[in-house]
């Protein structure tokens, strides 16, 4: 699966976060975390501790997308915040698939 996140990752702002190319219908969760780790797992990497995990399942064309605010905190400045997409997939070596990493930059 891919990830990628849209809008401006300022304070107080939405950003929309995109799945795609995931199994059609799987289910499985959008981690987001801060700590950034690379630790081998199912064939695959676990690139962040799962700190606020958001289960979903994704749609017939393997997507999904959530619209999530940043918090209007100064302190969040300079905070990276990292995101990784994981799901059940039948299809997979371990039933498992992962997408690449994300890594946010609070501005």
């Amino acid at each position: 699966p891919s990830i990628r996140g849209v809008g401006c990752a300022s304070i107080g702002q939405a950003i929309a976060y995109q799945v795609g190319n995931g199994p059609a219908n799987a289910s499985g969760a959008l981690n987001i975390g801060f700590q950034q780790l690379a630790i081998p797992l199912f064939g695959g990497y676990v690139l962040t501790e799962p700190s606020v995990p958001i289960g979903h399942n994704l749609d017939a064309l393997g997507t999904w997308q959530v619209t999530l605010n940043t918090p209007p905190d100064p302190a969040l400045v300079g905070i990276h915040i990292y995101f990784q997409a994981v799901y059940i997939d039948v299809g997979a070596p371990f039933f498992v698939t992962a997408s690449d990493g994300l890594d946010m930059l609070i501005l």
